[in-house]
């Protein structure tokens, strides 16, 4: 700080040792002042008038106090000049300085030697801090449009120091988080199908076999996926039936900086129950898993890094579901339904790589317990011909979901808002079942379902081919 000698009448910097104060002087004016000190007690930095006087003041320069002397740090160029942080060894100086053409820039001070910092494209720019191992240096600076920006920089050791916009690197964080719920509601469809699969036309082996492909595509944002997939279920008494399905994702159209990879398989399992009339009541229970590996790269805005780094997204679904079946005469029947489903997703977490400054991304989890119930219809239009149509509300129970966080090398941590969760919502959909000669048959289901993350709706088509034998 600074205080008033008693014996010169000077305001100047003073330190503290045991109550016992010492004045710093000045560098040949009138006053100076301390700002900082090192950790280890050695250096004292801060800005003092000198001698020399420039449109009629005195020009106040940076100084490094050490071994009971005041060193004049010197300018940019310019007139005036001040030390705002020393690292903990007095290594390292940062401050700001005017410039030859009377610009404030942020500036180094290291080895006897002042560096300009420069800018974020704007005219100014300061040094407020630096790490304590004088590796990091964070400020303030203009960008074009004059507005302020905070920003970070590694200390320029060689010649190629670049100054990082952190006002810019924050909102890169919160685009990347707001981009996982469509992941995240891309990774729920596909439980929601892997959970769904059935094929019921078994032949004389009690077999039945079958293949298709889907597609999942998200209503308000450019996200889809495409999936083929294999199954085969059995009959193993004529009310029960179990099944296991092999789901491949070959293609998906996702937000530019996820790089979803095609090489993992997801699986789906059920087994049921059901009364041998095909009407009163049924059970299924089935469970669905996948694993995908994603690279992701953060978005680049003006002076911030295109950080990436690997993850995977991984997801389970357990879901029990009672039916029972009514036929209301002729070729029409109804069919309530209500159900249980547990559903848990995670984005793994993960560093970047190739970046001056890496964030770490803790691992993000959504979770949840849901009930749902609706009715059910079906109709045969002919004999090979039927068409259905299933709505219902789902409602979470017990949700769960962790917040956008992680931290950023040598800054520190951040934390974002939860995802947006939507716990109530509705959805419908219509299965078309064409039945072929030799037990085959063709099915369409078209669904749509309001998704857990922001309420976006989801739309789904599954073309489907079985055969029994």
């Amino acid at each position: 700080g600074s205080m008033e000698s008693t014996i010169t009448r000077k305001t100047t910097a003073v330190k503290w040792v045991n109550n016992v104060p010492t004045y710093l002087g000045t560098l040949g004016g009138d006053a100076s002042t301390g700002l900082y000190i090192s950790g280890d007690g050695t250096v004292i930095v801060g800005a003092a008038n000198t001698a020399t006087v420039t449109n009629g003041n005195q020009e106040s320069h940076a100084y490094m106090y050490k071994d009971n002397q005041m060193k004049d740090l010197g300018t940019l160029g310019g007139a005036n000049s001040s030390a705002t942080g020393v690292s903990s060894d007095g290594s390292v100086i940062v401050g700001q300085a005017q410039t030859a053409d009377k610009s404030v820039h942020a500036f180094q001070y290291y080895n006897g030697e002042m560096k300009d910092l420069g800018t974020l494209g704007g005219t100014s720019s300061t040094a407020k801090t630096v790490s304590p191992d004088g590796k990091v240096i964070m400020g303030r600076s203009q960008i074009a449009d004059g507005s302020w920006h905070a920003f970070m920089c590694h200390t320029d050791f060689s010649s190629n120091n670049v100054l990082f916009d952190l006002d810019n690197t924050y909102k890169t964080l919160r685009e990347n988080g707001r981009q996982l719920n469509s992941i995240f509601n891309l990774q729920n469809m596909m439980l929601q199908r892997a959970s769904d699969h059935e094929f019921t036309e078994f032949g004389r082996s009690n077999i039945a076999l079958g293949a298709g492909l889907y597609v999942n595509t998200l209503q308000n944002l450019p996200s889809n996926l495409a999936a083929q997939y294999f199954g085969i279920a059995y009959k193993i008494r004529p009310e029960y039936r179990l099944g296991v399905f092999l789901d491949h994702n070959f293609s998906s159209h996702v937000p530019n900086n996820f790089n979803v990879s095609h090489n993992r398989l997801w699986m789906g399992a059920f087994i049921g129950w059901q009364d041998s009339d095909a009407l009163g009541s049924s059970v299924k229970v089935s469970f669905g898993y996948g694993k995908q590996k994603a690279t992701i790269t953060r978005e680049q805005l003006e002076n911030t890094e295109a950080g990436s780094g690997e993850s995977h997204f991984e997801g389970v679904a357990a879901q029990i579901e009672g039916r029972y079946g009514k036929s209301l005469g002729g070729h029409v029947r109804v069919q309530p339904f209500l159900g249980l489903q547990f559903v848990h997703i995670t984005r793994k977490e993960y560093t970047e790589n190739g970046v001056q400054f890496p964030v770490h991304y803790d691992p993000i989890d959504y979770s949840t317990g849901v009930v749902y119930l609706g009715i059910g219809s079906h109709i045969a239009l002919v004999d090979s011909l039927h068409v259905g149509i299933r709505m219902g509300m789902e409602q979470n129970f017990a949700a769960h979901t962790d917040r956008f966080s992680g931290s950023i090398a040598s800054i520190g941590n951040f934390v974002f808002e939860k995802l947006d969760v939507t716990h109530t919502r509705a959805f419908a959909e219509m299965p078309v079942n064409y039945e072929l000669p030799y037990l085959q048959s063709l099915n369409l289901i078209l669904r749509v379902n309001q998704q857990p993350l922001q309420g976006v709706m989801g739309f789904s088509s599954d073309l489907r081919y079985a055969l029994g034998f």
